[in-house]
């Protein structure tokens, strides 16, 4: 994929192109800022093609993260838009490369179907932040007191849960869901860092997919409870300031360090009420 057709409607001094955000793992393919208008450009990708619902929360979280005024295209082509009908409403604009006014509207204010972020909802997202960070450091400084660690105790790997996630007709089977203490989690079992990244990745696809909604382009929250994910591998791979784990946290998602199960089962204990019971209404 590449956007190489923005510098023909913009200026390069106007364009950034796989911009690097320190809360996102997967954000938009470009930003294009003109004067006092942002907008942010999506194409799909490989694994969006083959599951649209992977776009749907690249553009949650990408709206999560941007300023409030940012807005959205969708870029397509033919044989995409109906692959992709689902959710096209949900961009500012959803066109094609050789659309005449794509000029004019990277240049305009112009929210289409869409509309900004309420200040509301941007505080509510610092909150979220805030919460998800204080349960890893929990986990963190836990994990580091109990001495070395360990592979998973089997007990983890024993308590599966199959899970459909949909949003707007996408559907989205996440495949690393256990249950910790009665409270449902997703493991992380990478131990290199290229696939940590990955299944970071396919666990906030499902934890988005389960706590955010889009209504006219916009994340709408549509449960109160938090999401943890357990990085058995994270004290090698990450750090309290790593990407992996803001992007985690601006989702709701807590990163837990270690593979010990009292350190896991010690810190979903502690924020129990935060994360609610498997099996209850919303979980």
């Amino acid at each position: 994929m590449t956007i190489d057709f923005l510098t023909n409607l913009v200026g390069r001094d106007e364009l950034v192109s796989r911009p690097d955000h320190p809360l996102l793992l997967r954000g938009p393919d470009a930003l294009v800022g003109v004067e006092d208008s942002l907008c942010a450009v999506f194409e799909p990708h490989s694994l969006e093609e083959r599951n649209p619902a992977h776009l749907a929360t690249r553009l949650i979280a990408s709206r999560l993260a941007l300023p409030r005024s940012a807005r959205t295209l969708l870029v397509l082509s033919r044989r995409q838009e109906s692959r992709f009908a689902a959710i096209a409403n949900q961009f500012s604009l959803t066109t094609n490369r050789s659309d005449q006014s794509l000029r004019l509207f990277l240049r305009s204010h112009d929210f289409g179907q869409t509309r900004p972020l309420e200040r509301e909802t941007f505080v509510a997202g610092q909150k979220r932040f805030d919460a998800a960070m204080e349960v890893t450091r929990f986990a963190f400084f836990l994990n580091r007191r109990s001495g070395e660690s360990h592979r998973p105790d089997k007990s983890f790997r024993d308590t599966r849960v199959n899970r459909r996630l949909s949003l707007k007709g996408l559907h989205y089977d996440p495949r690393n869901r256990v249950v910790v203490q009665g409270i449902e989690t997703s493991l992380i079992t990478a131990e290199s860092k290229n696939n940590l990244i990955r299944q970071v990745n396919s666990t906030l696809s499902g934890n988005v997919l389960e706590s955010f909604d889009l209504v006219e382009g916009v994340p709408q929250e549509k449960s109160t409870y938090r999401h943890s994910a357990v990085a058995s591998a994270g004290e090698k791979l990450l750090d309290l300031r790593s990407k992996e784990v803001y992007a985690a946290a601006l989702t709701g998602t807590a990163v837990l360090f270690g593979s010990k199960a009292e350190v896991i089962e010690e810190t979903l204990s502690h924020f129990s009420e935060r994360f609610g019971k498997f099996g209850a209404e919303g979980v």
